[in-house]
């Protein structure tokens, strides 16, 4: 589910019943053969969104709505995955070289396994 919130005009327009979108990411981890103590971790996303025209961007032509809410789209995605791996990347760093850090995350995971 999605919530849309904003304005009250925004809100009677009921834009959460009229899109509907679709996410997927994959991530891979790469150890390059020349020296296995370095590896590299890269990530692909897409973001597929379909939505109603609602005015008054039904005079618009859909080609214009269509490329412009793509390059929108698109660099909202590359910004949120690189924020994501920056995290990851700083979060593994400290794994890697904490072992308090390593025990407090395997408790947290174990608390998580027992809650399901």
């Amino acid at each position: 589910n999605c919530v849309i919130e904003g304005s009250e005009v925004i809100e009677q327009m009921g834009l959460d019943s009229r899109f509907d979108f679709e996410a997927s990411s994959e991530m891979r981890w790469t150890t390059h053969h020349h020296d296995h103590q370095q590896a590299s971790v890269s990530m692909e996303g897409s973001l597929k969104v379909w939505c109603e025209k609602l005015p008054p961007f039904q005079l618009m032509p859909t080609r214009v709505l269509q490329s412009t809410s793509n390059l929108v789209l698109k660099a909202a995605v590359k910004t949120i995955s690189k924020m994501f791996m920056n995290n990851l990347m700083a979060d593994y760093e400290r794994w890697a070289t904490d072992q308090g850090y390593r025990e407090e995350r395997a408790n947290n995971a174990q608390i998580l396994t027992t809650q399901n």
